[in-house]
């Protein structure tokens, strides 16, 4: 029997816009190769469900303070993907993605598990800029569980490690700590690291840790931005349905849905840039 895909449900429960992002590993099935937006906005209270194939792999992560200049660049303060005049992010090619630190970031994994098995996690050993929650819907298993980090961390960044606009921490850069600091501040009981692991224990907050890693089989999967708790879900307990809900091809829809390589990244501070190799 083949393997049924998995129903991968965006909502913003943010109170500004936010410009999602899905993108595949280098090594995974491209899903702008299925007519899949890999960029898109949400407003506020809205969702879309995108159709993921089996065998996928990627990352999803939200943009924040996007827009367009007079020239038509498209650019985003924190979460930006280099996407230049559309909000679509680049393809993955053979050896590389690029995806931002300074942004909270969810992985997915379906890659040669073959009996319907997702592996997941929420990462904020590179960098944070919004809270998110993962739910897994309708699955099974001992790691099946809700996810994510709910803390605003950007106003509990340290402010050596803060992104900064118009005089607003919008994001905080967890990568460049042991380049900017002494690495006792970085790591150890008393370090960032730590702090933000105690602020986010269901959340990676460091790239050598192999603890918050979480699967389920047969599951479809809610990711929600700025949710006030890990218990998100898609409906009410009064059963109304959600509205502003969008499908993968973006057309309005009010109904409930049915249910490593090396990679480069990008980081933007200012007007300055840098890439790194994702640990992931």
């Amino acid at each position: 029997m083949s393997t049924p895909p998995t129903f991968l449900r965006i909502k913003n429960s943010c109170s500004n816009n936010i410009w999602p992002v899905i993108q595949s590993k280098p090594s995974s099935p491209q899903l702008s190769n299925n007519n899949i937006n890999t960029g898109f906005s949400l407003r506020p209270g809205e969702a879309k469900t995108v159709v993921i194939p089996p065998g996928w792999s990627g990352f999803v992560w939200g943009r924040t303070l996007c827009t367009y200049s007079l020239q038509g660049q498209f650019s985003c303060v924190t979460g930006d993907c280099g996407s230049s005049t559309t909000m679509e992010c680049p393809s993955s090619t053979s050896t590389s993605s690029t995806v931002p630190l300074t942004t909270t970031l969810a992985i997915f994994n379906t890659m040669g598990m073959g009996d319907g098995q997702l592996t997941y996690l929420v990462s904020v050993a590179t960098g944070y800029n919004l809270p998110m929650v993962v739910v897994p819907k309708g699955g099974r298993g001992r790691d099946c569980r809700s996810i994510g980090c709910t803390t605003d961390l950007n106003k509990k960044c340290p402010q050596v490690l803060r992104v900064m606009h118009e005089d607003e921490c919008v994001g905080c850069n967890m990568v460049d700590c042991q380049a900017q600091l002494h690495e006792d501040y970085c790591s150890g009981l008393t370090g960032y690291l730590n702090f933000f692991q105690g602020l986010c224990p269901l959340a990676h907050s460091s790239s050598s840790s192999t603890n918050n890693t979480f699967a389920c089989l047969s599951a479809d999967v809610d990711l929600t931005f700025c949710a006030n708790d890990l218990q998100t879900t898609r409906s009410s307990s009064t059963g109304k349905k959600e509205e502003n809900e969008k499908s993968y091809d973006g057309k309005q829809k009010k109904n409930i849905f049915h249910g490593s390589n090396g990679v480069r990244m990008l980081l933007r501070i200012g007007n300055k840039a840098s890439t790194r190799t994702n640990p992931f």
